[in-house]
């Protein structure tokens, strides 16, 4: 994996080609950087992320999915939200909700608040 730069020092190299006319290479050995990493920080509207963007984006969807429903269960949120039980398992993880296979008294597949 890549060296993390502080977002200072992406500035200033940005600052040093675009505004001071420096030249990537003279930038690159002044800084010790490659002059790939660079020109990778002077292209606009290229996206660092990888894999799949999420389904959904904004998680309080599913927060509030629970809150008015605290006993459904993961494959009728998958429906509801026209996901997978896998989908829907990996968003329970990331708002912090253990997912119970058997609730006592409860339907089996109930969330746990």
């Amino acid at each position: 994996m890549g060296k993390a730069y502080s977002i200072d020092l992406r500035n200033k190299v940005i600052q040093m080609v675009v505004e001071h006319q420096i030249t990537i290479s003279q930038v690159a050995r002044m800084m010790q950087i490659s002059r790939k990493t660079i020109y990778s920080w002077l292209k606009p509207g290229i996206s660092r992320a990888r894999g799949r963007p999420p389904k959904i984006t904004d998680l309080s969807l599913i927060w509030d999915c629970l809150r008015r429903n605290p006993d459904i269960t993961a494959e009728q949120m998958a429906r509801k939200f026209n996901l997978s039980r896998q989908t829907v398992y990996s968003y329970l993880r990331k708002v912090e909700v253990m997912y119970r296979k058997k609730v006592i008294g409860k339907k089996v597949g109930a969330l746990a608040l």
